[in-house]
Order: C-alpha cells, then structure tokens, then sequence
C-alpha cells in the first residue's frame, strides 16, 4: 500500500528524525516489532534517558505511537506508523514516500 507524498514540512522532519543516529536506530528497531522503551534500552545500547527523550520525539512527529500500557509495571509498548520510509533524491529533488504498517 502506498500513501504517496506528504508535505514537504513532513518530509524535512521527516529527513531531520531519521538523520539522527539514535532516532534511527530506534525507529529501526520498532519496525522489526514493537516495543517497550526498556526493550529498546536493551536492543539499541543506548542509555534510558536518551532513548525515552527520542521515542517523545518521534512520537511527537508521528513517526511512533504507543500501543499499549502494562498497568502493573507501567512498561509503555511503542511501534511504528510506517513499514517503509523511501527517501529518493533526483535533479537537485527530494520525494519522500511512505509505507503504512
């Protein structure tokens, strides 16, 4: 399924969350599975603090969602929005296209 082109407001946060190194390698990881932040704290090395910072982040630019709470422990799972994120560049041009999950 194809969604086609978002603004260009979309694409550059877009490009700015996933030129980040810990942004990406959190969004990488969700799209495998989802997640709770403490699986991510495991999978991707980075500390606690960094990676509940950038999952706000990613969150905050819909790239992420939480999906579920458990309520014992108030462990917060995440997953992605999108499958893929295709980034083409041409001709001095940018399109960016997404994927649903």
């Amino acid at each position: 399924m194809w969604l086609g082109m978002a603004t260009m407001n979309q694409d550059l946060l877009t490009l700015f969350m996933l030129g980040n190194d810990a942004k990406r390698r959190i969004f990488l990881e969700l799209q495998k599975n989802e997640m709770s932040g403490y699986n991510l704290i495991d999978k991707t090395k980075l500390p606690q603090t960094t990676v509940y910072r950038k999952l706000k982040n990613l969150q905050k630019n819909d790239l992420v969602f939480p999906i579920r709470e458990r309520r014992v422990s108030h462990e917060v799972f995440y997953d992605v929005l999108y499958s893929r994120i295709e980034i083409d560049v041409r001709n001095g041009e940018i399109e960016i296209t997404y994927t649903p999950k």
